[in-house]
């Protein structure tokens, strides 16, 4: 299942990242497109996990308590990657000027070039 949601997530997000460097006119509506698609992704992704994580048999199998939400590292981190990631990069590729938040970042990343 991981490996699946790994190639949709990925997928998704490079389709997202040619979008952005497509240089004609519907530039914005596939970019709408895609961001909506990445964003029902995510939800859907987020619904799942806790869904998993809720349920009695694979919360017996894990010894922890059924029909409760862990927050625990085995959920958060899957969730993380999984579901907020695609968010962030989502948030970056609509709202680029929030980079310059990280612009701090520039010295060490000149270092590292």
């Amino acid at each position: 299942m991981r490996n699946l949601l790994t190639f949709v997530i990925v997928g998704m997000v490079l389709l997202l990242l040619a979008f952005t460097s497509y240089p004609f006119e519907p530039q914005h509506l596939l970019l709408l497109v895609i961001q909506i698609a990445i964003i029902a992704v995510a939800i859907v992704t987020f619904v799942v996990f806790v869904q998993a994580e809720r349920d009695e048999i694979l919360s017996r199998i894990a010894r922890t308590q059924p029909n409760t939400v862990t927050w625990n590292r085995s959920f958060v981190l899957p969730v993380l990657l999984y579901a907020a990631l695609p968010l962030l990069t989502v948030v970056a590729t609509a709202f680029p000027l929030l980079g310059d938040l990280f612009s701090f970042l520039d010295p060490v990343l000149r270092i590292v070039k």
